[in-house]
């Protein structure tokens, strides 16, 4: 497809961005803007829309007897000088809107000199909005001392020395920052698969592994982030993640300076204990309380996360909440994020509840399939007891077969999977077949609520 960029800058253009472009459009004597318009009434949001806007923007480009090949060049020109128009309104827009940005690139576009402060005057304002952005800051630092090595005098010299050392201060801030951010990122993928972090020659694989960083961190949003990792490098032994998250949560009772920082430790906070307490069944409407908690402050900040929704979406399934109106509301975050079968999942269990098994099946029968671990391995133990309870036996048995050998590549995930290992037993306890075979540990798990749910059809 010619111009796929194109049609994405398009689909995102919001009615104030469209009416900001129509605006700067007409009074522009370039003809290509008169066409460019035309596209953006247009609003091809489907990709047949999209091709046959461009197929009749080719033909008012191109006389008839243009052969084929300057037709696509003539076109493809368009489209980027298009792209062009699209791109350079959002970034006047971005600069319009955040004075650290265009402080910054006015302090580049004037280069400090002896005939004026300019650049000194843009940079102190950029750096004063700068909040944490360390480039912005260290930029400037780099600029003062270019300039301030070049001069001999002895008070440019001692100024050259305090610039050093509030750089080595910056570096030292910005790396405590990012090295949290990197263990936040590590102890993540642990929780979701612990072979991410232990196959791979990584300096921290354990939550004794943070406690040198503990000792020097900063201060108390580094140190929060540090227990909350080493909590989820503790999720499959319930009594040290207690431990730590508790640790984590009494330093953020002590203070968070920052409104955004108390905001992300928050939700945080929330999420963990939320994903802790949904793989080892704890009661659902406090699970649920945490969830709404989370998709509220997501609510706040207007950025939303599919993964919290469906989690606030399945918690009603289960308890039999209907969530109609929310899910309109928030259906953009799933089509956005490509996540529609997540909330497919949701209206299976729905389905479930309310005994329509026949819809329930032909939701799970399809995502079972998907490329989400959870939800396909969730999605087939929950369409194994739909098919034995309409009496299809031999069915529910090879998919019982085929659960196994899901489980088999995906035992080593530390969310929900031991909950899904007991859900399958007892399914073959219930039906006289072969349980599965895993090391006791695994096969101790608690229920999940999905689960605790799913036993009612046993």
């Amino acid at each position: 497809m010619v111009g796929k960029k194109l049609h994405y800058l398009i689909i995102e253009l919001t009615a104030s961005e469209k009416r900001l472009l129509y605006n700067a459009s007409k009074n522009s004597n370039d003809k290509r803007d008169e066409v460019f318009i035309q596209l953006i009434k247009l609003n091809p949001t489907s990709r047949k829309d999209y091709e046959c806007a461009l197929s009749e923007i080719s033909n008012q480009l191109n006389p008839v007897e243009i052969e084929e090949k300057e037709r696509n060049k003539n076109l493809r020109r368009f489209v980027d000088f298009a792209a062009k128009r699209i791109e350079n309104m959002k970034l006047a827009q971005l600069c319009a809107n955040n004075q650290k940005i265009r402080n910054y690139l006015l302090a580049k576009v004037y280069p400090k000199n002896e005939r004026n402060d300019l650049n000194e005057r843009y940079y102190d304002k950029a750096y004063k909005e700068s909040g944490n952005d360390y480039w912005v800051k260290v930029n400037y630092k780099n600029d003062q001392l270019e300039h301030v090595y070049k001069s001999q005098l002895i008070k440019d010299s001692n100024l050259w020395r305090g610039l050093i050392k509030e750089k080595e201060t910056l570096l030292s801030n910005y790396y405590q920052r990012e090295m949290a951010s990197l263990i936040h990122d590590i102890s993540r993928s642990y929780v979701d698969d612990p072979r991410s972090i232990t196959d791979n020659d990584y300096q921290f694989k354990s939550s004794q592994d943070l406690e040198p960083l503990i000792a020097i961190a900063p201060g108390n949003v580094e140190k929060i982030i540090f227990r909350l990792a080493q909590a989820r490098f503790e999720f499959k032994n319930n009594e040290t993640f207690r431990k730590h998250l508790n640790e984590a949560e009494s330093l953020y009772s002590l203070g968070v300076k920052k409104e955004r920082d108390q905001v992300h430790l928050r939700r945080d906070i929330l999420f963990l204990k939320f994903l802790h307490g949904f793989s080892n069944g704890s009661d659902w409407k406090q699970l649920e309380i945490w969830m709404s908690e989370v998709v509220e402050i997501d609510d706040d900040n207007n950025n939303w996360d599919p993964k919290m929704l469906f989690y606030l979406f399945l918690m009603y399934a289960i308890i039999g909440k209907d969530s109609s109106s929310l899910k309109a509301k928030y259906s953009r975050a799933f089509e956005k994020e490509n996540a529609q079968y997540l909330l497919e999942f949701t209206d299976a269990v729905f389905y479930i509840s309310e005994g329509d098994h026949k819809s329930a099946k032909r939701i799970l029968t399809e995502i079972a399939y998907c490329n989400n671990p959870y939800i396909s391995l969730w999605s087939r133990l929950l369409e194994i007891t739909v098919n034995y309870n309409q009496g299809n036996i031999r069915f529910a048995e090879n998919l019982v077969a085929r659960a196994k050998r899901q489980l088999k590549l995906e035992e080593n995930r530390l969310f929900t999977i031991p909950s899904c290992i007991v859900f399958l037993n007892l399914i073959c306890e219930k039906y006289d077949l072969p349980t599965y075979k895993s090391d006791q540990e695994l096969a101790s798990g608690k229920l999940s609520p999905i689960f605790q749910f799913g036993t009612k059809l046993l």
